[in-house]
């Protein structure tokens, strides 16, 4: 077995390499593709964009190498050594996937790194695309006029005030909040800030919603990750950790409330959207897409530029990673179920020790349980009512046991 000094300095070499290899940043596109493309939209001559990407400032080839050493010095009897060797993995995975922007390669390593939506969800015969089909059909049956969303607009600074008012519990470990121009997405999490996209509407529950997922979960988990004495990687989002990071985020909506069906709506279009681009739409018909199903014209450009990043606008190489949200959400709603039944709250505990996915929770529960594993310095609010999470479970389990579909034919005779 590898000696704890070791593994902490090959952890402390790796996280000195890795944090030069960031994945989005290198896929995003400048703001003047969105303000041509909508331009020549509004006179009806839409054109694809032709993004270019920028060179990366850090020799990705050699930063590989290094990786690569540092994988040779690994035993594979060990969990800490086996996560810290897949984290490493993956940010290979991530080089390779920034080598190939703008390819067809890139697509298929997507898909090799984050899945498609046709997978189906491990332990079922439903596929993501089953799922947010699916939900869609639910989503448009609750439709009417007290379940719309809010029209209003409030500023991103708005919104930031909010989210520095919900920080103050994490103390001298809670993240900036800051407004900046130029996010694909609406917000971006790090441990030390997170981030909101200027000239952006937002509404009521933003708010809430970011500050459970942006802050309590991204932020919250790599402040915990960085704070390991040994297992330093669990402080950085490999690829490999987006599908459980993402599904525990979501689920920390769900459970607190702080999520809406348009919200549910929008990570269900993403899913369909991904699934119409690999069958071989370009970026004008997903565009269209989004604008047929709701969204403005500035938000349909965003959500299809999240799509085709790193891709080939014209088609057929997609990057894939917003088809993981409902598939995550599910597993991570499904492992609480079971730990709680099993009562292996440990499971879960270590859920929140830094960037894992749910099977590094099971290789590292007795890692966590004897020391090795540091205990998170900080858990969300809604997990620290341990009671009350069990109780919307157990509820959650008892409706599943229900047969809606008879009581919605009880109400029906009923009803006048």
């Amino acid at each position: 077995m590898i000696k704890r000094e070791e593994l902490q300095e090959i952890n402390e070499q790796a996280v000195s390499l890795i944090q030069k290899v960031d994945l989005l940043a290198s896929l995003t596109w400048p703001k003047q593709l969105e303000i041509d493309f909508l331009e020549n939209w509004r006179t009806g001559n839409p054109k694809i964009p032709k993004p270019e990407y920028q060179a990366m400032s850090q020799d990705m080839t050699d930063i590989r190498d290094h990786l690569e050493k540092l994988l040779s010095r690994l035993p594979s009897d060990d969990p800490l050594s086996q996560v810290t060797e897949e984290t490493i993995g993956s940010y290979i995975d991530a080089i390779s996937l920034i080598e190939q922007r703008g390819t067809a390669r890139f697509g298929d390593l997507s898909i090799e790194v984050y899945g498609r939506p046709g997978d189906k969800i491990p332990g079922t015969q439903v596929t993501n695309l089953d799922a947010a089909e699916r939900f869609r059909r639910v989503a448009d049956s609750f439709k009417h006029p007290f379940v719309e969303e809010p029209e209003e607009c409030l500023p991103a600074r708005v919104v930031a005030e909010e989210l520095e008012r919900g920080v103050a519990s994490m103390g001298n470990l809670a993240p900036k909040i800051l407004v900046v121009p130029d996010l694909v997405a609406k917000a971006a999490a790090s441990p030390s800030q997170v981030k909101l996209r200027d000239q952006t509407c937002f509404n009521r529950y933003d708010g809430p919603q970011l500050l459970v997922h942006e802050v309590m979960t991204h932020s919250l988990t790599a402040i915990n990750g960085q704070h390991q004495s040994v297992l330093k990687v669990l402080g950085r989002g490999s690829p490999r950790t987006t599908k459980t990071q993402e599904g525990l985020a979501t689920f920390s909506e769900v459970i607190t409330g702080a999520i809406d069906i348009q919200r549910l709506d929008r990570l269900a279009l993403r899913v369909l959207a991904t699934e119409l681009a690999l069958d071989g739409a370009d970026f004008i018909d997903v565009f269209e897409f989004y604008l047929e199903n709701g969204q403005t014209p500035q938000e349909s450009y965003r959500s299809t530029v999240r799509l085709f990043r790193g891709g080939i606008p014209e088609g057929g190489s997609v990057f894939t990673k917003d088809s993981v949200y409902l598939d995550g959400l599910f597993k991570v709603f499904a492992l609480f179920l079971w730990a709680f039944h099993k009562n292996r709250q440990s499971i879960i505990h270590t859920l929140f020790c830094g960037r894992v996915t749910i099977e590094d929770c099971f290789t590292l529960e007795e890692a966590l349980l004897d020391g090795r594993l540091d205990q998170p310095k900080l858990l969300p609010e809604w997990y620290q009512s341990i009671e009350s999470l069990a109780g919307k479970l157990a509820f959650s389990v008892l409706n599943t046991a229900i047969n809606t579909d008879e009581l919605e034919t009880y109400f029906d005779s009923i009803s006048r």
